[in-house]
């Protein structure tokens, strides 16, 4: 998932009254103790995955689209931080690794100061690019 999600979730959080008065569309909304579709296992917290970046595995272009995103919907994003039951906020940032020896990657302030003044934390995931998948699908044939 080499895009930018906007996670939200608490264990009291009333997901479906937020949405209900929210222009938030997301692609996923879980309710605590339902089932997660597999094995038996059940939701253990109610929330929402919004996608807010589709620059596919593209950093620089998934934090200015990001802060954009919260630019606009400044007022929302503190409404929903404050919504009784919300405890986790989060950006997951998805983005593929480049062929360098050492990967340094930067967000830049104007988007860590958005995110720090709404109470949002950061995840970020470095998936393999293309090169990297076919030599890791390689070896696991090897064997």
């Amino acid at each position: 998932m080499p895009n930018c999600i906007f996670d939200v979730s608490g264990e009291s959080f009333d997901v479906d009254a937020f949405l209900a008065r929210s222009p938030f569309v997301p692609y996923r909304v879980a309710h605590r103790g339902e089932s997660r579709g597999c094995k038996n296992k059940r939701w253990a917290y109610s929330g929402f995955s919004l996608e807010v970046s589709n620059s596919y595995g593209e950093l620089a272009k998934q934090c200015k689209e990001v802060a954009a995103f919260l630019q606009e919907y400044h007022a929302e994003v503190s409404r929903l931080n404050a919504f009784p039951g919300v405890t986790d906020l989060r950006l997951h940032f998805g983005y593929k690794r480049r062929d360098v020896a050492v990967q340094t990657d930067y967000l830049p302030p104007e988007l860590l100061v958005l995110v720090g003044s709404l109470g949002i934390g950061i995840m970020l995931s470095l998936y393999p690019n293309e090169r990297q998948m076919e030599a890791i699908l390689s070896e696991d044939h090897v064997a």
